[in-house]
């Protein structure tokens, strides 16, 4: 093995390393100054849902004084549990849908810097493709329906 290349795979290693460690250090003071990073809004529909989820799922299993006086206790908690459902499809979609290994991207044609692509599948595959989007289809109406009943219900979430 030749010694430029490894020389060359550890600088990679360092400067990548580098690169984590001032970012850990500037999102730590943006935390600290702010309240909030860049890091954290780059996907912040992402932290939004892990935090309410965490909160939503110690609510539901606190020692509670009610519920909403239009709904039955067991109702309340189907509810909640809905919400939570909703929340963690928002951090995992793939443990409720997982995406088909079939099908492949192939190249069609290349004119100049453009490139076009057509995604190739087998008729055996195809199906599997047309049930995970039908799935994901009924997995979004039923997250976009929590979602706003929690939106329009959100003041009922005290004890």
């Amino acid at each position: 093995m030749d010694i430029k290349y490894i020389y060359g795979y550890a600088a990679e290693i360092i400067e990548d390393q580098y690169y984590h460690i001032r970012r850990k250090i500037i999102s730590t003071y943006q935390k600290l100054r702010y309240g909030s990073s860049d890091e954290e809004c780059w996907n912040v529909f992402r932290v939004i849902a892990r935090h309410n989820l965490k909160k939503l799922r110690y609510f539901r299993n606190m020692q509670r004084m009610g519920h909403p006086a239009e709904m039955t206790e067991n109702d309340w908690l189907n509810q909640i549990d809905e919400i939570i459902w909703a929340y963690d499809y928002i951090l995992d979609d793939e443990k409720y849908n997982p995406i088909p290994d079939c099908g492949e991207l192939k190249l069609i044609k290349k004119e100049e810097d453009i490139s076009q692509v057509e995604f190739v599948t087998e008729p055996s595959c195809k199906k599997r493709w047309e049930e995970y989007n039908k799935k994901a289809q009924e997995l979004e109406i039923r997250k976009k329906k929590a979602l706003v009943w929690f939106a329009e219900n959100f003041e009922t979430f005290w004890d």
